[in-house]
């Protein structure tokens, strides 16, 4: 089984804005959570396709993965 965990948005796209946090840190947030529970769970390995505040390309943001 191969997983691969999209974050979504990232810089510059933060997606929605809240009083607290946007959109695209607490995809980052999830998205880590969801990785770890996969590895010690059940010792699949999921990359994630952006591990920072950057998204993987620049001018992607109406492109299909």
């Amino acid at each position: 089984m191969r997983v691969v965990i999209d974050p979504g948005h990232g810089y510059p796209d933060p997606g929605a804005r809240g009083k607290v946090s946007n959109e695209a840190d607490i995809n980052l947030d999830v998205s880590f959570f969801v990785a770890r529970f996969l590895s010690e769970k059940f010792k699949i390995t999921a990359p994630l396709t952006r591990t920072g505040q950057k998204r993987l390309y620049k001018d992607n943001r109406h492109l299909d993965l």
